[in-house]
């Protein structure tokens, strides 16, 4: 990495505003209908900037969006979960540039037992059973709030970065 990771940096995301980002994400192909669970605002900083960018180019060992903690980036993030519609909503943000990240998940209508993996839930789980049944995919996707405004956003498999 050639950006360090600096808590403070994440400061003015942590303060709230009067900015709120409006979302939807959904993914379909053909009778496959994936949506949303649980979504995260993540800031952009020159250290996740760079995060991002290796995710993306799925770099060996680049870390996670999550692996560096610290009082201002812990209080920054946002969290938010999908209704039955696939919509989600951030309110009360300051102005600036962000990461809407979420795992979206496809397959039968009940998904199979799983085993978290990259350390939370959160990321989705290893299948049990006929892999072709089921699908995930890790989104991220920026967007810019600004002052006073809603941010409209709907996520699809054009921001997919990494499927299994």
């Amino acid at each position: 990495m050639k950006e360090s990771f600096n808590d403070n940096a994440y400061a003015p995301f942590a303060t709230a505003g009067g900015s709120t980002v409006d979302g939807t994400a959904f993914f379909t192909n053909g009778d496959r209908h994936a949506t949303c669970n649980e979504v995260d605002l993540i800031p952009s900083t020159p250290y996740m900037d760079e995060v991002v960018d290796l995710r993306r180019k799925d770099v060996f060992g680049a870390p996670w969006w999550d692996s560096e903690r610290g009082p201002n980036v812990d209080a920054a993030i946002r969290h938010s979960t999908c209704n039955g519609s696939a919509k989600f909503a951030f309110t009360n943000l300051p102005a600036g540039r962000w990461y809407v990240f979420t795992v979206v998940q496809a397959g039968p209508d009940h998904p199979p037992p799983c085993v978290p993996f990259y350390g939370s839930a959160h990321y989705g789980c290893k299948v049990h059973y006929r892999p072709s049944d089921y699908w995930n995919g890790h989104t991220l996707t920026a967007i810019e709030t600004k002052p006073n405004a809603v941010t409209r956003v709907t996520v699809t498999e054009k921001d997919f970065y990494f499927t299994y």
